[in-house]
């Protein structure tokens, strides 16, 4: 079972007169951004078609089904100190957070 599952992602704030794109991406080189969990046990990716996904860096393989919602490049992505909640920002206009399964 995934610690972040899909389906408690949900779009936590849109910014006002957001048309989709944010004018910060058009200088940053695309690729992958990461985070990694505050004890070590997760590596949260993501890209820019929108996609991002939880890793085991222990075994260098990934942890439940991809978390979806995004449909732009997403351009951060960040755990809460306490490592239950893992936040993501897109190029679409929107935030998304995932709380871990058994803390909320």
């Amino acid at each position: 079972m995934a610690p972040f599952p899909c389906e408690t992602g949900r779009v936590a704030h849109r910014a006002a007169g957001a048309s989709g794109d944010a004018s910060c991406s058009q200088n940053r080189q695309p690729g992958l951004r990461g985070g990694v969990s505050p004890d070590g046990r997760f590596l949260a990716t993501a890209d820019r078609t929108g996609g991002v996904r939880l890793w085991d860096p222990a075994t260098r393989q990934p942890v439940g089904e991809p978390l979806t919602g995004h449909t732009k490049e997403v351009f951060a992505v960040v755990f809460s100190p306490d490592g239950t909640v893992l936040a993501t920002a897109s190029t679409d206009g929107t935030v998304q957070m995932w709380v871990a399964l058994g803390t909320g």
